[in-house]
């Protein structure tokens, strides 16, 4: 089973709590009985309810290199791995730069190439559990990140057109806001850790220490 495949439970439960946040809103307090017999009864509520499936399929279509601008806000040169060599092999007490240029020879300075270099790097120990388990969460993350920008544009809108209560579509739009912003945090370090984990992984295996390290996962 895929990474992303065994993060559906997960992204699934995003989904259900910020539809319920909606919810609240959209109804103006706390979620009853009558409340919910409003929404579903109410023909312009119906794109409110359907709204988490088409999110959805949303992130189902929307390529990688799109997540990842929404993640790290960047249009060109977007992954951490186009800065592997250049930035984040420095900027890691596992990893001796020294033992990194033995094991795989000069580094690229082009950023794409630093990236396709690192990507083979990351095929040849993607089936450690360490770099599974942060891969897995790198990609969680982004796509929770995804999820929560769709509802940052659309559920304000949708909750003013469902209401007219400019109160309720401001309040969704801080705390979805604030949704986001924590994710893409969280993604990007989540994205650094993982180009990180794998450099440290790459270095070839030596029976003395060159220098005191602390070795781990972080």
């Amino acid at each position: 089973m895929s990474l992303k495949a065994l993060n559906y439970p997960s992204v699934l439960a995003f989904v259900v709590f910020c539809t319920t946040l909606v919810c609240v809103f959209a109804i103006g307090g706390e979620i009853t009985a009558d409340g919910l017999k409003e929404l579903t009864t109410d023909a312009k509520s119906l794109l409110l309810l359907i709204s988490p499936l088409l999110f959805l399929i949303a992130d189902g279509i929307i390529s990688p290199d799109m997540k990842a601008c929404m993640v790290f806000w960047k249009t060109q040169n977007v992954l951490p791995g186009h800065e592997a060599f250049s930035k984040h092999a420095h900027n890691d007490p596992r990893i001796s730069v020294k033992l990194l240029r033995q094991s795989i020879g000069e580094w690229p300075r082009n950023s794409e190439k630093q990236n396709a270099l690192w990507y083979r790097l990351l095929k040849k120990v993607e089936q450690q559990k360490g770099i599974q388990h942060s891969h897995r969460s790198f990609l969680l993350a982004r796509d929770i990140t995804c999820i929560a920008l769709f509802y940052l544009v659309s559920t304000p809108i949708l909750i003013y057109f469902l209401t007219a209560t400019f109160v309720s579509a401001f309040m969704a739009f801080l705390s979805f806001g604030f949704i986001y912003f924590v994710m893409a945090f969280v993604a990007k370090n989540l994205g650094v850790r993982l180009v990180k984990n794998v450099l440290a992984e790459s270095q070839p295996m030596i029976t003395e220490p060159v220098e005191k390290k602390s070795i781990g996962f972080h």
